[in-house]
């Protein structure tokens, strides 16, 4: 029986001799299989779009909330604060102008004996325009519960005022205590009715700041997710396709910052606007109706210092009297220095020859009472009264360009942000659109 041999290679490894069956061929390296945790393009871009379309349906409902938010608010200024503001002064001027009017009626009874019409209608229009005024603001004042609270104040205050010059018109020419009843009365206007009116004012003008609420911090965020989730996109399709761009990723992308930008000019708009309606117009129409304030309680301060026949009392008067005028002096100036057009150097030009003429003839009825009270009394009633019209009427000048200033900057506001809740509504659902439709194409590239 034979035996087969077994040979060996010089790398050790066994050969079959002849006898053997051959060994079957050894077959080709199988391929190898891919890893489990390696995805293909569409399981990665797919899970992208409802996070993407998310992020910008948050973005077109916030942008809707904080645009209305801002539109309203711009609205309420322009249509509510900015016309309180003016009605408030517009009252503190009626109340200064029916305390002229008061005491120059009374001084015109007492010189002729007979009842003042002329000046006495002129109180009764200003008590009716303060009347009105007060209405108008409690009307168009809001939600404020502080301008309320004054403004009731200020109403009672003005009823009390009224009754007290009441009763000196009546006690005129009659009664020793005429004059203590106007002084009264001026007094009530002085210490509880302005006052009044200005705390309803600096309630009211602290309204003009607008604060950024909740909605825009939060549109602001949805707006920044939905286009780094849309950059993320793209730079994940343009690795894994080869493509540079997707032309409708960039249009959603495009209009996703299109939105914040015009959120964020709206608003740098509208806050300058207010700034300016503020610094430009607002304060200078506070300063103006000061001045005219000032120059209805010089023009009754001179009329009492006429009837007060004390002489000790009168010096002391004209001291305070010296004030008031180096005061308007001041204040009038002032009015000059601010001009910053030509329209408003031309009327301040007005303001400041209206005011010298009234300031002259006051000195002069001063200088006339201390030797004749009947004389200065006459003189108060002619040049006086029509000098201090005079410089009235060119105030009245002033106001109208610094309230028109003041309105334009407020509309200017609104508009500013009147359209960004549309914006905030259409601009990111067509982004979404846009999104949708860029991505479903590139996913159909894979099938």
């Amino acid at each position: 029986m034979a035996q087969s041999t077994v040979q060996y290679n010089t790398s050790g490894m066994s050969t079959a001799s002849a006898g053997d069956p051959a060994a079957p061929p050894r077959s080709a390296a199988a391929p190898a299989r891919p890893s489990g945790n390696k995805r293909t393009t569409p399981q990665i871009v797919r899970p992208m779009l409802p996070r993407i379309l998310l992020a910008l349906g948050a973005l077109a409902v916030l942008a809707a909330i904080a645009g209305f938010e801002a539109q309203s608010s711009a609205d309420t200024l322009a249509d509510n604060t900015g016309p309180s503001l003016i009605a408030l002064q517009d009252l503190s001027s009626s109340v200064a102008e029916a305390n002229a009017e008061a005491t120059a009626s009374f001084l015109a009874t007492e010189a002729s004996g007979r009842e003042d019409r002329l000046h006495h209608n002129a109180y009764l229009a200003a008590m009716r325009r303060a009347a009105e005024k007060s209405e108008e603001v409690s009307s168009l004042i809001g939600p404020n519960p502080g301008a309320h609270e004054a403004l009731q104040d200020a109403s009672a205050a003005l009823v009390t005022y009224g009754g007290r010059i009441e009763a000196a018109r009546v006690a005129n020419t009659k009664l020793p205590e005429a004059v203590d009843f106007l002084t009264e009365g001026i007094g009530v206007a002085e210490s509880q009715l302005q006052p009044a009116i200005r705390s309803a004012t600096s309630s009211t003008q602290g309204l003009l700041a607008q604060e950024t609420g909740w909605s825009t911090w939060a549109a602001r965020a949805a707006g920044v997710v939905a286009l780094l989730s849309l950059i993320h996109a793209q730079m994940v399709l343009a690795r894994r396709t080869r493509r540079i761009l997707s032309p409708l990723l960039v249009i959603a992308t495009v209009l996703t910052l299109v939105v914040l930008i015009m959120f964020e000019r709206g608003y740098f708009l509208r806050d300058q606007a207010i700034a300016d309606a503020e610094t430009g117009g607002y304060q200078a129409i506070a300063a103006t109706a000061e001045i005219q304030a000032d120059a209805f309680a010089l023009h009754s301060a001179v009329g009492l210092n006429l009837l007060d026949a004390s002489s000790d009392s009168g010096l002391e008067a004209r001291d305070a009297l010296d004030l008031q005028i180096a005061g308007l002096d001041v204040a009038v100036e002032s009015v000059s220095d601010g001009a910053d057009s030509a329209r408003e150097r031309a009327a301040a030009d007005e303001l400041q020859q209206r005011w010298v003429t009234y300031r002259q003839t006051i000195d002069n009825i001063l200088d006339e009472a201390s030797s004749d009270g009947d004389a200065a009394a006459t003189l108060f009633e002619s040049r006086g009264v029509s000098s201090f019209n005079g410089f009235n009427t060119s105030i009245d000048s002033v106001l109208f360009d610094n309230r028109s200033q003041f309105t334009d900057a407020l509309d200017d506001a609104a508009f500013a942000v009147r359209f960004l809740p549309f914006l905030g509504i259409i601009l990111p659902v067509l982004a979404a659109l846009a999104a949708l439709l860029g991505i479903q194409r590139r996913l159909g590239e894979f099938r």
